[in-house]
């Protein structure tokens, strides 16, 4: 028995097998209907379709075949994905030296006559779509053309298998909801987030219609729209709205909602992707009120530092007026040099005055006026009249 040599690319090989991850090991529909077909246009008794890993030969589905996996040593997979490109048909494996010893052509399943066509995924040889019968068959270049042909559909199906598996972990995992409609938009997807959302489960959701949550394709592109969108060709696709939406406790949440619209097999598709900014809308909301009562608090302080500021304004202009006065009239000079004190104070207080209204905003570029513009009041102006 010749135990089969490892491919170039084992390392990436391997890694490719275990992506498929043990999600390639459940029975398919597809792939046990791909036994089925070459099974009835061969007229061999027994099928399989198998992944190779480090150690072993493990079956993903099989017919006729009663074991679940071989060593890998012994499996004739092991020989098939040498040659990704090619069918290996063995007329007769008791007669070919590489398997005429083989514990499997030997014993259980008795193979003598055995065909593999390799699956390959993104590249990589991982397994085999075989036939195998206990006598042995000659080539039949037909039936291994229909070998090859079905085993690129079986190894697309488990590349979409692992695709949709990846994607499905992904929607699980996502924050947002991701919900799908058909044609009468009816929900025929509902995923985890949206069951987090908005409270139904996907059993209560499937086959009810957007007025579940009270929030139809049809309200998101009035909102899409009144917000100058454009769409391709007048369709929903690439559409994107805020908007609220009602959850199964009857609260109400505000949502961001990003449409794509596509035709599967001539039959219209919508999925959407809903955020819930309920959350940022309050922050939102938050921050203009918080900016609101500011503006409003600075308008009352202004207001009330003009207001203080022309109220110290007038008698600091009647000290101020009485001192001019004072200086027109016959003083000692310690009564000229307590003016001067008061006539100092006053100017620096009226600094501070400027300075008020200045930061209440209410007041001109401020410039020292003149001394002879101070303002007199009438009893200032008769204690003028009596000095001199």
């Amino acid at each position: 028995m010749l135990i089969p040599e490892k491919p170039h690319d084992e390392v990436e090989r391997l890694a490719m097998v275990r992506s498929l991850g043990r999600d390639g090991y459940q029975e398919d529909a597809v792939l046990c209907g791909i036994l089925d077909l070459v099974r009835r246009h061969s007229g061999a008794p027994s099928a399989f379709i198998s992944l190779l890993d480090e150690d072993y030969q493990r079956f993903v589905t099989r017919s006729g075949v009663d074991l679940m996996q071989t060593d890998r040593s012994v499996a004739l997979c092991g020989h098939a994905i040498l040659q990704p490109d090619e069918v290996l048909w063995v007329p007769d494996a008791r007669l070919d030296a590489r398997f005429h010893d083989n514990p499997l052509v030997l014993g259980p399943p008795a193979i003598r006559f055995y065909a593999g066509a390799p699956l390959v995924v993104n590249g990589r040889a991982v397994g085999s779509l075989c036939l195998i019968a206990p006598e042995p068959r000659s080539f039949d270049a037909e039936i291994a053309s229909l070998l090859q042909d079905l085993s690129r559909i079986a190894a697309e199906r488990l590349a979409g298998r692992q695709r949709y598996r990846a994607l499905e972990r992904a929607l699980e995992a996502a924050a947002d909801a991701v919900i799908m409609a058909d044609e009468d938009n009816r929900y025929i997807y509902w995923s985890p987030g949206a069951e987090r959302l908005f409270g139904y489960s996907a059993t209560e959701a499937l086959g009810q219609t957007g007025e579940l949550i009270g929030l139809t394709c049809q309200t998101i592109q009035a909102l899409a729209l009144g917000e100058g969108f454009q769409g391709v060709g007048a369709v929903l696709d690439g559409a994107r709205a805020e908007a609220t939406a009602r959850c199964k406790d009857g609260s109400i949440i505000n949502v961001e909602v990003s449409l794509a619209v596509w035709h599967e097999s001539g039959v219209k598709r919508t999925s959407a992707a809903i955020r819930n900014i309920s959350e940022r809308e309050a922050q939102k909301a938050a921050l203009i009120r918080s900016k609101t009562e500011a503006e409003a608090a600075s308008v009352a302080k202004s207001a009330f530092l003009a207001n203080m500021s022309h109220e110290l304004r007038t008698p600091l202009n009647g000290v101020i007026g009485v001192v001019e006065l004072l200086a027109d009239t016959p003083l000692s000079d310690h009564q000229r040099e307590l003016a001067g004190i008061i006539q100092t104070s006053a100017d620096q207080l009226r600094s501070l005055i400027g300075d008020i209204l200045d930061l209440a905003g209410s007041s001109p570029a401020r410039s020292r006026s003149p001394r002879t513009s101070s303002i007199c009041p009438p009893r200032l102006n008769g204690l003028a009249s009596s000095a001199r």
